[in-house]
């Protein structure tokens, strides 16, 4: 302002001039320019004309009658984890690496007996029990196997993938179980 002050306003010319510099100056720098009421509108228009066509082409690239869109199913060694882990924290085996890997081997096999068989948990178990002689050096209880049947029957129907393989190895503190799958 000391500048505006000092000024001579001899000339008309130079005042007028100045005087539009000064209206410039003292408008607020924060407040955007102003827009026409219809400018505006028509802008939102066009906006929502935009996502409006993004949303047709998303609905016309899934067809309707498709049903809905499968879920990626998870890894295998995290549902054989889920599948025992009420055991492994029942009998404690979450330090014990010779049991817990047989266990999950346990598992791997009732899991992939009853992919393969439509009759009840009970007699896809006796009839795992009987296979189950070249596996286990001594065949497991009935009831964790008529267990680990029932659980996957309720719990994990719809899964139609195999278990293949199961390690079980420690790393320092931790232990690390890996399991292969391969679908039916």
């Amino acid at each position: 302002m000391a500048a505006v002050m000092a000024l001579a306003w001899s000339d008309a010319r130079n005042a007028a001039a100045f005087a539009g510099y000064e209206s410039e100056a003292m408008s607020d720098p924060c407040e955007p320019p102003m827009q026409s009421e219809q400018t505006r509108q028509w802008k939102r228009e066009q906006r929502r004309r935009k996502r409006e066509e993004r949303r047709q082409g998303l609905r016309s690239a899934i067809p309707l009658d498709a049903g809905p869109l499968p879920l990626p199913l998870p890894e295998i060694s995290d549902v054989l984890l889920d599948y025992v882990r009420p055991l492994i924290e029942r009998l404690s085996l979450a330090t014990r690496v010779e049991q817990l890997a047989t266990l999950l081997r346990l598992a791997a096999v009732v899991w992939n007996g009853m992919v393969e068989r439509s009759d009840g948990p009970e007699d896809s178990a006796r009839k795992m029990i009987a296979n189950m002689q070249s596996e286990f050096h001594t065949p497991p209880p009935l009831a964790v196997i008529g267990w680990l049947a029932r659980r996957r029957i309720i719990r994990y129907g719809d899964d139609p993938r195999r278990i293949g393989s199961v390690e079980v190895v420690r790393e320092g503190n931790r232990i690390r179980i890996v399991a292969t799958s391969a679908n039916v």
